[in-house]
């Protein structure tokens, strides 16, 4: 896939989220998310496309098709849109290691990129996100 491909994609998927407020998962690598069909064939997708599309981490930049493993998911999707989801992910070391304002400042910096100058509603406590997967999701409103 070429850099047109992933500019339309993410045209699109702005397109999409611009009528709508973004809801927002930050998720564990390991955690299953079969209960969430959109949010598990985003994952998964993302998976395949590795070799392809050669994802970074957002805060390292190790490259996920050489040496990078999978931390945690940050997943976006437009509410109100019921089949469109972004992924982006953190490789383990920099999950392990950054604490939670960098990671929001990460996450935030890449939700820009959809919604120009929007914000994220806090996160919950960090043992919460990683431990566990939660039906609450916090929507990245515009200011």
């Amino acid at each position: 896939m070429g850099r047109h491909e992933r500019r339309t994609e993410i045209a699109r998927f702005r397109r999409e989220a611009s009528r709508h407020n973004l809801t927002t998962f930050l998720v564990a690598a390991d955690v299953n998310l079969s209960r969430w069909p959109l949010l598990s064939s985003g994952v998964a997708y993302w998976r395949s496309m590795i070799a392809i599309r050669k994802p970074f981490c957002p805060s390292c930049r190790r490259n996920y098709s050489s040496d990078a493993r999978e931390g945690a998911f940050l997943l976006s999707r437009p509410q109100d849109v019921p089949s469109a989801v972004t992924v982006s992910c953190f490789c383990d070391r920099c999950f392990d290691t950054l604490t939670l304002p960098e990671v929001e400042r990460h996450c935030t910096r890449i939700l820009r990129v959809i919604i120009p100058n929007g914000v994220l509603e806090p996160l919950p406590a960090r043992d919460m996100v990683v431990d566990r997967f939660k039906e609450e999701a916090r929507p990245c409103q515009r200011p």
